[in-house]
């Protein structure tokens, strides 16, 4: 048996409704701009990805300098958008609160810049449940962040919450376990997660059965390398 007492979240369709606020003011920039809108299934597919290769997926078509215009003018508006339109998943306050009081150390990796997490985790009161935040930099990817949160916190197991193949990738590279939450941004990305959870309600009754019962010899699923990291 091994004694998992860490599980580490992503944020955008894990923690965070992300389209909630993205694609509308996406689309208000493109407005100003006059270009044409994007299509929402098309911003929802590119969630979670690293920032730089989510503007060029969406608009790298218009060329470098315009890629430059529309994410400077996100970042002028995006703080104000999410005060007001910004929600978090259901139960996800009360689903940390509940982790806290078992005694699970609690992280973040995401391939949000320092600057949006930070924000996030003020805004919405939630600094004060994690003892550790990665956040995405140059050269980095979420399989050299979780090893590192490994090493700074001194496990050999952690459960890693995602919902895109880069987060159950990264939990895999670690020799960790991987939920998927099938809300999020992955799609048919989720088979690659070893479990998987509708909502926060069945992803702790999850996590504690798995905490409960984990066997130390787990086959892992091959995940093909998606995203060049």
């Amino acid at each position: 048996m091994v004694n998992i007492d860490t599980i580490i979240f992503d944020v955008d369709g894990t923690l965070f409704q992300t389209d909630v606020y993205i694609y509308g003011l996406l689309n208000e920039i493109l407005a100003e701009m006059e270009l044409p809108s994007v299509e929402k299934e098309k911003v929802i597919k590119n969630i979670g990805i690293p920032s730089q290769a989510f503007y060029e997926e969406l608009f790298g078509h218009y060329g470098e300098e315009m890629v430059k215009k529309i994410r400077a003018r996100k970042n002028e508006l995006y703080f104000d958008c999410i005060r007001k339109k910004g929600l978090l998943y259901k139960g996800v306050v009360e689903l940390l609160d509940q982790l806290c009081e078992k005694g699970f150390k609690l992280g973040i990796c995401s391939n949000g810049r320092f600057e949006y997490i930070d924000f996030l985790l003020k805004t919405f009161d939630l600094e004060k449940y994690f003892c550790v935040v990665k956040t995405y930099e140059e050269n980095s990817s979420k399989t050299k962040m979780i090893n590192e949160i490994k090493n700074e916190l001194k496990v050999e197991e952690l459960i890693f919450v995602g919902d895109r193949i880069i987060d159950f990738k990264a939990a895999s590279n670690n020799g960790c376990v991987s939920i998927g939450m099938t809300y999020g941004y992955g799609g048919e990305e989720i088979s690659y997660a070893d479990y998987s959870a509708e909502d926060v309600e069945q992803l702790n009754a999850l996590i504690e059965k798995i905490c409960g019962t984990f066997a130390k010899v787990i086959k892992r699923k091959i995940v093909s390398d998606v995203y060049k990291k």
